[in-house]
């Protein structure tokens, strides 16, 4: 039986899936799946609303389409903030809600600045790590800065987390969808980024260091806040002594002993200055950012002249975070603590400055409590994220490929015996395990749990930063940790003075089978009613090596009315392999606008592991246009003209005798022609009618006036009369 990955649907037309609200996947994180299964039934409501409006705008009269323009506008208002906060939630399900461009095209202008527009965006990727140590759970936010400065909140559909992690910090063009300022990325190969430069930027060096080795002066300024109604409960002199001091157990000193000298901190700490914000207000940490800068600058501290500059806050009731922190972005980069208690927190949030991601173990966000990037304790870092950085190397780091016995100097060591740290290369991952042994010693000497002292400790992490880094074991003496998977076995051999004696074997690899991953090309389509598109589903086997080739079913879930078929319902593929399937999908021609969600799945036949992937079929009938106006009726009713004077039988003198019409027609008087004795005098088409009869030549005695109407239809009247001239 096949378990589905997905399950909860809205109707034929919609569906919602769990997602990880941080961008890196952790077993602590994930959004309340009822909240998004109404975000995703709001924007599907919205998109088919829009789509039956559009229909009816582009088959209204002229006349009426101004008012039908006014509801697509507000439509696309209302849509616009559940689309939003679908981005937010869940980007993957976002990317199938995105209007077609064939919709977007067809609405008016005005509505079409509520709803998403393509667009190739240039700039600089960063991130901010929201840290809420108190319930082991975190929030990974990327935004996107262009040239100008602007930031825009950047979603991707498609990317894991590990693949968006490696965009922090890098520079180039994506092309993504644009709302407001969020940016939504629907396919990752749209997204080219490159790195630009050394990873951390400072104002000196302590010394020479390799290209992308984290290291220089991180001078820093710490701006202590009061709110309005509630005040810090640290000392500027306190901080300042716990963060730069040069001796004892400072967050100086641990970035000093852990990257060998090529780190250090120095700095200020200003303040407190109180700002307008409450404690109990909502969570404006930018607000209080600017504000605070404002006051430091009054007081003589320029922020733009640290490196960093971290706010040290009381707690603010609505922040779903006791620390924030950024990653990558222009300096000075900013850092927030709510708890100026605890050094391991400002050093914690000020590594993320450094480009470092959380120490986790697989249960646990902030689990490895070996690492200040773990449950914020000021201790020095882990051979992960040592070797990441470029702290330790060459002679210090051993790459192993081969089963043997090998020694290992403590960490904390700066006079190490060999190597500090092994490196095994993960092979069904890319990634890498890193084997160290830690000892009391500097700020470890006081601060490091003991269940990390002398004990050999193996962390899993991708190798680059800014990465998640996993302390998968501990290991005492006699004790063993195995990647079956793999066939790597880790065994430690004891420790001696400061070096540790660890065995590693490699072989007797074990079949791990996992679900498969599944993806659709396109996401998104639109056609008339009737019409079969063509995907494409690309199926990758993620059996690890040990496992022989294994056969795959395909399945599919159709909205009523839809057909499909598939180029094939099974395929045989070996582990690691990936093949491709046509997927052809046919909405019914009675099928009414709508987007309407398609669903297919693939698994191994008597396997439990299951991969579901969605696509988006819209359906979108021709442009009809409105009706034209009826022919108009003929036009058989002459006008009415009277000569108003002279009057008929009068006797006239002078050289001009004026003449005076009155005309009138039903649907318009075209012109009035006037005429003496059978001569065209004169034509007027604008009321009052008149013309000038001019008598000099004309001899005494009786003659006729003719006045003769017409309209546009070529009706025509007329009156004659007869007037003496004297």
């Amino acid at each position: 039986m096949m378990k589905r990955a997905c399950a909860l649907r809205v109707s034929a037309h919609g569906l919602v899936c769990a997602a990880i609200l941080a961008i890196a996947a952790t077993s602590a994180t994930a959004h309340h799946v009822g909240e998004g299964l109404l975000l995703d039934q709001q924007v599907v409501a919205s998109n088919n609303q829009l789509l039956a409006t559009l229909r009816t705008y582009q088959r209204a009269p002229a006349a009426q389409r101004a008012a039908v323009a006014d509801q697509l506008v507000q439509l696309a208002t209302q849509r616009r903030a559940h689309m939003l906060a679908l981005m937010d939630l869940d980007p993957q399900i976002a990317a199938l809600r995105v209007l077609p461009q064939s919709v977007r095209a067809r609405l008016p202008a005005a509505a079409q600045a509520f709803v998403e527009q393509p667009v190739t965006m240039k700039g600089s990727v960063a991130a901010t790590v929201g840290d809420d140590f108190e319930h082991g759970r975190s929030q990974t936010r990327l935004q996107m800065s262009d040239a100008a400065g602007q930031r825009f909140e950047l979603r991707a559909a498609q990317a894991t987390g590990r693949e968006q992690l490696g965009w922090v910090g890098k520079h180039g063009a994506v092309f993504a969808m644009l709302l407001d300022h969020h940016l939504l990325v629907l396919d990752k190969r749209s997204v080219q980024l490159a790195a630009a430069g050394a990873t951390t930027t400072t104002q000196s060096t302590l010394t020479s260091a390799p290209a992308g080795t984290v290291h220089g002066v991180q001078n820093t300024l710490v701006v202590m806040l009061n709110f309005n109604d509630k005040a810090i409960e640290c000392t500027a002199g306190d901080l300042q002594g716990r963060l730069f001091g040069s001796t004892g157990t400072t967050l100086d000193q641990g970035y000093r002993q852990s990257s060998g000298g090529l780190v250090s901190f120095t700095g200020q700490v200003v303040g407190p200055y109180t700002v307008n914000y409450s404690s109990l207000g909502s969570c404006d940490y930018n607000g209080w950012a600017a504000a605070a800068n404002a006051a430091a600058l009054a007081a003589g501290f320029n922020p733009s002249a640290y490196n960093r500059v971290s706010y040290a806050t009381p707690r603010n009731s609505n922040c779903p975070w006791t620390g924030l922190g950024t990653v990558g972005g222009a300096q000075p980069t900013p850092t927030w603590v709510q708890q100026c208690q605890s050094t391991g927190m400002f050093s914690h949030e000020l590594g993320h400055n450094l480009t470092f991601h959380h120490a986790s173990t697989p249960g646990s966000e902030y689990g490895d409590a070996s690492d200040p990037m773990g449950a914020s304790q000021l201790v020095q870092s882990n051979a992960a994220n040592r070797v990441m950085a470029g702290w330790l190397s060459g002679a210090r780091l051993q790459d192993v490929t081969g089963g043997g016995s090998y020694v290992v100097s403590a960490l904390e060591s700066t006079t190490p015996n060999g190597a500090q740290v092994l490196r095994l290369r993960k092979a069904d991952t890319a990634e890498y395990y890193y084997i160290s042994m830690r000892q009391p010693a500097g700020v470890d000497t006081s601060n490091l749990w003991t269940v990390y002292q002398n004990t050999v400790s193996v962390h899993k992490a991708s190798g680059a930063l800014p990465a998640y880094t996993y302390l998968l074991a501990s290991l005492g003496a006699g004790q063993s940790w195995t990647d079956t998977a793999n066939g790597i076995t880790v065994t430690s051999q004891g420790v001696s003075g400061s070096t540790a004696n660890v065995s590693v074997s490699f072989g007797g690899a074990v079949c791990t089978r996992q679900a498969p991953t599944l993806s659709v090309s396109p996401a998104s389509q639109d056609a008339a009613p009737g019409t079969t598109l063509a995907y494409t589903l690309t199926l990758t086997n993620n059996n690890s090596a040990a496992c022989s080739s294994s056969t795959f079913n395909f399945g599919q879930t159709l909205p009523s009315g839809f057909t499909g078929s598939l180029g094939a319902t099974s395929v045989s593929l070996a582990a690691g392999a990936t093949t491709s399937v046509g997927w052809n999908v046919g909405s019914s021609s009675t099928s009414t606008d709508a987007a309407y969600t398609l669903d297919a799945n693939a698994g191994e036949a008597t396997v439990i592991n299951v991969a579901d992937v969605h696509a988006s079929y819209t359906v979108v009938s021709p442009v009809v246009p409105p009706p034209p106006p009826p022919p108009p009726t003929a036009d058989t009713t002459p006008p009415v003209v009277s000569i108003g004077s002279p009057a008929a039988g009068s006797a006239v003198t002078g050289r001009v005798v004026g003449i005076a019409a009155q005309a009138s027609d039903n649907v318009g008087v075209a012109s009035v022609e006037f005429y003496v004795d059978g001569k065209l005098i004169a034509t007027d088409t604008g009321t009052p009618y008149s013309a000038s009869w001019n008598t000099r030549k004309a001899a005494r005695g009786v003659h006729s006036i003719r006045v003769r109407a017409l309209d546009p239809s070529g009706n025509a009247a007329e009156q004659t009369i007869s007037v003496t001239l004297n």
